[in-house]
């Protein structure tokens, strides 16, 4: 009987309510959500590292094999791909992508688009369907089939997956305290502080309702003084007006200014800021390259995770587009795509290298092979195909 409950409650209590899974209450979902949309617009070192990550992963390049019927290729264009390749690099931002797949009856059953759904509207994510609330109207479900879901990094198959700016965000949340305060210090450096010294015999005791000696004068008086020094702000209306015997200062600061300080520490979280967040990015794509006992970020390591990144793009699409396309349309699917590597070239090197090979008519120049060589140094590749 006691096995029983326990195997009954076990079974029943399994599992992570996902909105307590986050251990940093602000980071949460779906708040946290518009967390890290904020610090992805917001911060210039993270912004920065980010775009450069989303522009290198814009350039993947899929290609269609196996057996590939025609309206696959009709509708897996290099388009279509272009099209959607900036709305999947989202996942790196917000931890998961979710896209609404968009399909039309003609001939045949074409994919038209993958909608984003953006992340920071997504409520809930269930198993089998998610809701979306946006600003303006009500919230929806959503079915999974009808959407393009995944992640990247993931702990205990958390639904809404581990945003590479996760890591980052105890030293952004620590940087901004510190420009925050160091924008008030330097206010205060430059303005000085307020300080307004009281006529000879004035006595303060008198504004307290409780002194036997109460006088409301008195109590106004020193209400007044303290408007005038917490008012006080440098503009074109400068200036006050005070009776006899109340004397003004500005207090500045002297000596050292914590201006040093305080670049020091932004300087420092703006370190940890871009360490961390290209760490992260590398763990993501089979981790960076070990030298001297020192990690070393290498372009060539650098582009290996981009690859891992669009391997698991592919992965997606793979399974919960091309699969449901082919289903649609009726026919076995037989074909799937793969990310072309990227690499970085030497152009002069590859240059030398290729004028090396035909000099020895090891190689002889082919519009195949010129094609190639325009291709991988970006350049526009002239089709002849219509000339006559």
């Amino acid at each position: 009987m006691v096995g029983t409950r326990f195997l009954s409650k076990l079974l029943g209590d399994l599992g992570l309510y996902y909105k307590d899974y986050e251990v940093i209450t602000e980071l949460s979902p779906s708040y946290g959500l518009h967390v890290y949309r904020k610090m992805r617009l917001n911060d210039p070192i993270i912004g920065g590292i980010m775009f450069h990550i989303e522009t290198v992963l814009r350039r993947v390049e899929f290609v269609l094999k196996g057996s590939v019927p025609s309206f696959v290729k009709d509708c897996l264009t290099e388009t279509f791909f272009k099209k959607i390749l900036g709305d999947l690099t989202s996942v790196l931002v917000y931890g998961f992508y979710c896209g609404e797949k968009i399909w039309k009856a003609e001939n045949y059953v074409k994919l038209i688009d993958i909608e984003p759904r953006h992340q920071t509207t997504i409520d809930d994510i269930y198993d089998t369907y998610v809701t979306q609330c946006p600003d303006l109207g009500s919230c929806v479900d959503i079915p999974k089939a009808k959407l393009l879901w995944f992640y990247i990094m993931s702990d205990a198959r958390y639904p809404y997956g581990i945003s590479l700016l996760r890591s980052v965000y105890k030293p952004y949340f620590m940087k901004i305290a510190v420009e925050a305060s160091e924008a008030n210090s330097v206010d205060r450096d430059l303005a000085g502080l307020p300080t307004l010294t009281a006529p000879e015999g004035f006595n303060f005791a008198a504004a307290d309702p409780d002194y036997p000696g109460y006088d409301p004068s008195i109590k106004d008086t020193l209400e007044w003084a303290i408007n005038v020094v917490t008012s006080i702000r440098k503009d074109n209306q400068q200036g006050v007006v005070l009776p006899y015997g109340w004397e003004l200062k500005l207090l500045r600061a002297e000596g050292t200014s914590s201006k040093a300080n305080a670049d020091t520490m932004i300087k420092r979280y703006n370190t940890e800021i871009c360490i961390g967040l290209l760490e992260a990015f590398m763990s993501a794509g089979l981790g960076p390259s070990m030298q001297s006992s020192e990690t070393e970020l290498h372009l060539q390591t650098f582009l290996t995770a981009c690859d891992s990144i669009s391997r698991i793009f592919a992965e997606a699409i793979n399974e919960q587009v091309l699969t449901q396309l082919c289903e649609y349309n009726g026919v076995e699917c037989d074909c799937w795509i793969e990310p072309v590597p990227l690499t970085n070239y030497n152009l002069k090197d590859l240059a030398s290298y290729v004028a090396r090979l035909v000099s020895q008519e090891v190689i002889h120049p082919t519009k195949v092979l010129e094609d190639s060589l325009l291709k991988i140094a970006n350049l526009p590749i002239e089709d002849l195909t219509d000339e006559k």
